[in-house]
């Protein structure tokens, strides 16, 4: 079957390969398939976290007071931003932010 403008099938897809398949067979795989839940957006002073674009963040007990925190790598200049939690591992709190440092100056990756 050709694809279609616009259509997401395309030749070795995974959608050809559920086109393929019967409608039992796709229930069947996707009863293994693990329910995810639709997520939450962290704050910061109330305001949205933004991990900016093609960025990993990074949950570590960065202060070793039992609270997981929060490790942002930003995409541009390469910062590390560190969120440390003020409320609990199920339910976070995070007021202020700061950068990660090595002798006062900031640490930076590789970016761009």
């Amino acid at each position: 079957m050709p694809a279609r403008p616009g259509s997401a099938y395309r030749p070795g897809s995974l959608v050809e390969h559920f086109c393929l398949l019967e409608p039992l067979e796709v229930r069947l795989l996707l009863a293994g398939m693990p329910e995810l839940d639709p997520g939450v957006v962290l704050a910061c002073g109330g305001a949205a976290i933004d991990s900016d674009w093609d960025t990993t963040p990074f949950v570590i007990d960065w202060n070793n007071d039992g609270k997981k925190d929060l490790l942002v790598g930003q995409y541009s200049y390469g910062y590390i931003r560190l969120y440390l939690n003020e409320g609990t591992d199920a339910a976070p709190v995070f007021n202020s932010v700061s950068y990660v440092q090595s002798g006062g100056t900031p640490i930076t990756t590789s970016y761009g």
